[in-house]
């Protein structure tokens, strides 16, 4: 099992591009499955894992769509979306957040991605603090 969270933040996210989260600190990681340089954790033997992760956006834009994915072996595993419309508010922050429980076989590498997805050319940026982007993973059996 580990936690592992954005310490430093991510500046200036390139809109409707999917980008790796740059897990650098970790809070926990019994077993060492958590690779800092990689953002990856990888399975250690197959079984039922319990994830949950949360991507904290800031300085966001309005008629933006904000998403906090999961990702295994490269290919999408769970999504979570937060809408911000034309009348939201900008400059605030939104933190989609995922949690689910999936059967998963040993060897498997797992990564936080997100992507915004809006018209303008307006950046932004990704929270560095262990409240609001991380990812948690757990053994159950």
């Amino acid at each position: 099992m580990c936690r592992a969270y954005c310490n430093a933040g991510m500046s200036n996210l390139t809109h409707n591009t999917v980008t790796t989260i740059v897990l650098d600190t970790e809070t926990y990681d019994v077993g060492s499955n958590f690779n800092t340089g990689t953002y990856t954790f990888t399975t250690p033997v197959a079984g039922y894992y319990l994830i949950c992760a949360s991507i904290g956006y800031s300085n966001v834009v309005s008629s933006a769509r904000y998403d906090t994915m999961v990702y295994i072996d490269g290919a999408l595993l769970v999504c979570g979306i937060q809408q911000l419309d034309a009348t939201g508010p900008a400059n605030i922050e939104l933190a989609p957040f995922v949690s689910d429980i999936f059967y998963i076989a040993s060897g498997k590498t797992i990564q936080l991605k997100g992507i915004v997805r809006h018209a303008s050319a307006d950046t932004v940026d990704v929270a560095g603090s262990s409240n609001k982007t991380f990812m948690t993973i757990m053994l159950l059996a």
